[in-house]
């Protein structure tokens, strides 16, 4: 596995966009999506030497699992194999957070998230397409 993004919560997209930009010289990749099923407005961001690549969420009102929270939120890593991922996370003993689910922004690849007491929050992604 290798690490896919940084996740942040943020109150405001387009400033934390802004800011990202102005203070630490990440570029916006693509558009904002508006993820309904993640209950989110979500953008990746991209170091000027595109080593590192960080997502910004936005909570898309109070139901949104990110609302209220601000900062570092999770660490998602890119699998090889979803599946067996999901399953070996299980049986070392992290908890899912939420069964696997289809995301926009990452072109309907599936995204799950656990729960570690010694690590936290771990997203794991599949990734169908990066272009």
């Amino acid at each position: 596995m290798k690490i896919h993004h940084f996740g942040f919560a943020v109150e405001n997209i387009e400033k934390a966009i802004n800011d990202f930009k102005e203070i630490f010289g990440f570029e916006k990749e693509k558009e904002i999506v508006k993820d309904k099923i993640q209950g989110v407005r979500i953008a990746f961001l991209r170091d000027f030497d595109k080593k590192v690549k960080i997502e910004l969420l936005e909570p898309l009102d109070k139901s949104s699992p990110v609302y209220g929270k601000k900062g570092l939120l999770h660490i998602c890593f890119q699998a090889k194999n979803f599946e067996e991922t999901y399953k070996l996370l299980r049986e070392r003993g992290f908890l899912p957070v939420k069964n696997p689910e289809k995301a926009e922004a990452i072109k309907g690849g599936k995204v799950s998230f656990f729960y570690s007491k010694e690590y936290g929050l771990i997203e794991i992604v599949e990734i169908i397409d990066e272009s």
